[in-house]
């Protein structure tokens, strides 16, 4: 589970681990134009991205490896 906040009503939303996937692949195709599938296999292409530190403070969203 993952907890998102909004802070322009600050607010927090918890969401499964399917919403919380949704929303990153959401972010990297809005930001970055690719699949989140696609942005997390190979990530040091986007890096010169203006819009990667964004996503990269996200990915902790889909990755379970800390659980």
């Amino acid at each position: 589970m993952a907890t998102v906040i909004n802070p322009s009503k600050e607010e927090l939303h918890n969401l499964s681990n399917e919403e919380a996937a949704a929303y990153f692949d959401e972010m990297v195709r809005q930001f970055l134009g690719v699949s989140a599938t696609e942005f997390l296999k190979d990530r040091k292409k986007f890096e010169s991205n203006p819009h990667f530190p964004s996503i990269e403070f996200l990915i902790p969203l889909v990755d379970d490896s800390e659980e």
